[in-house]
């Protein structure tokens, strides 16, 4: 993988782990109002869990192969 390619994932990781936070954020306000909400709730916590493992793999990318 060249810098370009390696430059292009980080910028997306970081753009993915920014959109992260921001829905835990969201959810963890959400939350505290009320329980009237618990679809959307829902909704935006399968959201965050699909971008974490998206992070995941594009950070295995990321990390070179240790061959022993």
């Amino acid at each position: 993988m060249n810098e370009i390619e390696k430059n292009h994932l980080v910028k997306i990781i970081s753009r993915l782990s920014q959109e992260h936070r921001d829905l835990k954020m969201t959810i963890n306000s959400m939350a505290k109002l009320d329980n009237s909400h618990d679809v959307q709730v829902q909704k935006l916590l399968n959201r965050k869990n699909q971008i974490k493992e998206v992070i995941e793999k594009l950070n295995e990318k990321l990390t070179p192969d240790i061959i022993a």
